[in-house]
């Protein structure tokens, strides 16, 4: 079995991550601000003695090395790291109107803390078995749509390319899940949040690199590669389509 870090797990996707990895029977380091909802995440579980509870905001660059210390003095090495923890900020709100310190805090949470989050990991990771980092991106980061998450996210796959390569001399491989719209905190005020799939369909792919080894790039649910393959090859019609949608919620 495993020893898991999973950051951002309080809720969403990393919350039902930690549920199905400890329910498969690895050890976890679960981390998030909300101490509360991490120790309801413990209670529901039948796995309190192979988890770890870290309080930590990941914006804070010495968060993360407590977080992989911890880890690594807990279970003695860490096999996988996942960098779930994201924030972002409500759709009727232009980005250009934002406050300069939420701009900072989502490029903290969303980008700065996955690069960091190597660095403090690595001495552990490298004591790990098939050790691998998982970037948690989305499909805004192959098709914009939302200026600054959107950058944190082209962002973060540029960061998993160059780590997937630059990590390969010191055993540690990378990957990244990019899901679309999925029912989570982060898209609870979006119309039609009903029709989206629930995070269990973006476990199932982490679970999946977790057990069986480290792939390039999960793009989950599958359909959006149709927009990804459009963007890539019909650029022209994907602004001329996202700029119609753009400009109807505007009237």
């Amino acid at each position: 079995m495993a020893v898991i870090v999973i950051t951002g797990a309080s809720s969403g996707i990393g919350e039902a991550t930690a549920k199905a990895l400890a329910a498969r029977g690895h050890s976890l380091a679960i981390s998030a601000r909300r101490t509360d909802r991490l120790k309801q995440l413990v209670q529901e579980t039948d796995a309190a003695d192979r988890i770890l509870i870290v309080p930590a905001d990941v914006a804070e660059p010495a968060a993360l090395k407590a977080l992989a210390d911890a880890a690594g003095e807990r279970f003695g090495r860490i096999d996988v790291w996942i960098n779930n923890a994201g924030v972002s900020y409500p759709d009727k709100v232009p980005w250009w109107e934002l406050e300069p310190e939420r701009v900072d805090n989502i490029v903290r949470v969303n980008f700065l803390a996955p690069i960091l989050s190597v660095g403090a990991a690595l001495p552990w990771l490298k004591k790990g078995k098939n050790p691998q980092i998982i970037n948690i991106g989305s499909v805004s980061g192959f098709v914009a749509v939302k200026g600054i998450y959107s950058a944190t996210k082209f962002g973060i796959r540029g960061l998993t390319e160059a780590m997937r390569r630059e990590l390969a001399s010191e055993g540690v491989s990378a990957s990244m899940v990019s899901p679309g719209y999925v029912r989570t905190e982060l898209t609870a005020n979006r119309d039609q949040v009903s029709n989206m799939p629930g995070p269990e369909i973006v476990v199932k792919e982490i679970v999946n690199l977790v057990e069986h080894g480290a792939r390039r790039n999960v793009v989950v649910p599958g359909y959006y590669r149709v927009p990804i393959w459009l963007n890539t090859v019909l650029p022209g019609f994907v602004d001329f389509a996202l700029g119609r949608r753009n400009a109807a919620k505007t009237r």
